[in-house]
């Protein structure tokens, strides 16, 4: 237990400190690391299930790769709607950000720009199976 409590302190730190560097707010960096916290412990124990079943892992890796490009949807929210001025006070989240009406959202925040993210963490994962985790 002292283990994961190690790793989920130091992934919050990393995660903090490219808060800062990279400029996104800290209420996003912390609904990141849960979603990341949480994708990551399913994964290891569903995994540990899911050998004893004997399909494919071909499936599993798949699964878990679309569902680890979801953990990364509120970021590319932030990133699609970010202001151009931005300070401590936004990263902080003391200052509410109200995005007007009209305001353009990137390709990445759009439906067709998450898909294709998504699709890049699929292709990744099937070959990352088939590289190192092959039947």
């Amino acid at each position: 237990m002292k283990i994961v409590a190690l790793l989920i302190s130091i992934s919050f730190a990393i995660l903090l400190y490219f808060s800062i560097k990279f400029g996104f707010d800290l209420k996003t960096a912390i609904y990141t690391l849960f979603l990341l916290i949480v994708w990551s412990s399913s994964a290891y124990f569903i995994y540990r299930i899911y050998m004893d079943t004997g399909y494919s892992k071909h499936w599993f890796y798949l699964i878990f790769g679309i569902l680890l490009s979801f953990c990364f949807y509120p970021l590319l929210e932030f990133y699609s709607l970010k202001t151009e001025s931005y300070d401590l006070l936004d990263w902080a989240g003391l200052r509410e950000n109200n995005f007007r009406l009209g305001i353009q959202k990137l390709w990445f925040g759009l439906w067709y720009g998450k898909l294709a993210i998504t699709a890049v963490f699929a292709t990744i994962s099937i070959v990352i199976q088939q590289i190192f985790d092959n039947d």
